[in-house]
């Protein structure tokens, strides 16, 4: 009997989301309690946030925005670095979680919203991870940070679902895989990211020219094609560095010839080399 694989019964745009799950930001817990009255702001200039809120109502306050009132149990997912302060209302507070996101990559920051709010009365899957973290947070025991962190980890891939099911993701790259002619160059993008590719190539696959398949490129997807391919290639770097991998190895398969030219294209979209980043996130001094 012929035994075919997720991928191979998944249709592309299934695909593209599958990938998007495995490029998921990383998750740090920083602050778990009662919260009562106004917090000290929270920077947003570096990082993403994520706030689980188990008791009680909250207000989020943005710069140049109305309050967002959001009422227990929920998760608030902010996933791009955004300057925001939180308030728990009432004389009791609120029970409150917070952790930074941090490494949002293409093609997942192309199209996940700014604030999503997730029901957890409406979202069975999400109630016992996040029941979960709050008992690790009170207890306090050996190994409760990074069983926390494991759990929000978890709970982001199924808010991303929940965002997937729920048809939220926001256009760009999504909108040009229904289009015949760009959805083709897409599927061999992300199944070949370290074929040598130039603009002629992907414009030949989309059987239009050059200058037509840039422009509609740019026009569907936000992003002219060669720098959508070094995000897609810089977010599967990632992955690669964070299971390990020789810098060599992912060099080679994110479509460099040499390790130094994929070092200075890393640095440029993570701020620090290829090595240094695979220490950090290995936990390697």
């Amino acid at each position: 009997m012929e035994h075919l694989s997720m991928a191979e019964n998944a249709s592309p745009k299934d695909a593209l989301l599958s990938h998007m799950l495995r490029f998921a930001p990383v998750a740090k817990m920083f602050y778990s309690g009662t919260l009562c009255g106004l917090s000290p702001d929270v920077d947003g200039t570096s990082d993403g946030s994520i706030h689980l809120l188990s008791r009680g109502e909250l207000s989020l306050t943005r710069q140049r925005e109305a309050p967002l009132l959001v009422q227990a149990p929920c998760v608030v997912l902010m996933p791009r670095p955004l300057e925001h302060r939180v308030e728990g209302l009432g004389a009791a507070g609120v029970d409150l979680m917070c952790a930074t996101l941090s490494d949002l990559a293409p093609p997942l920051s192309m199209v996940i919203p700014d604030i999503t709010v997730v029901d957890l009365r409406t979202t069975a899957r999400l109630r016992r991870p996040v029941e979960l973290m709050f008992e690790e947070a009170d207890d306090r025991a050996y190994g409760y940070g990074a069983a926390v962190d494991r759990l929000l980890q978890y709970t982001l891939v199924v808010v991303i679902r929940h965002l997937v099911e729920n048809d939220m993701l926001q256009g760009g790259v999504l909108d040009a895989m229904a289009d015949d002619r760009l959805s083709a160059v897409l599927e061999a993008l992300h199944a070949a990211p370290g074929r040598q590719w130039t603009l002629d190539s992907m414009a030949t696959l989309s059987n239009l020219s050059r200058s037509a398949f840039a422009q509609r490129f740019a026009q569907v997807v936000g992003v002219p094609p060669l720098l959508y391919l070094t995000g897609w290639r810089m977010s599967l770097a990632r992955s690669l560095l964070a299971e390990g991998k020789p810098v060599k190895v992912v060099a080679t398969q994110t479509g460099y010839r040499s390790v130094a030219a994929f070092a200075r294209a890393f640095q440029r979209t993570a701020g620090v080399p290829p090595g240094a980043w695979q220490r950090t996130r290995l936990g390697i001094s």
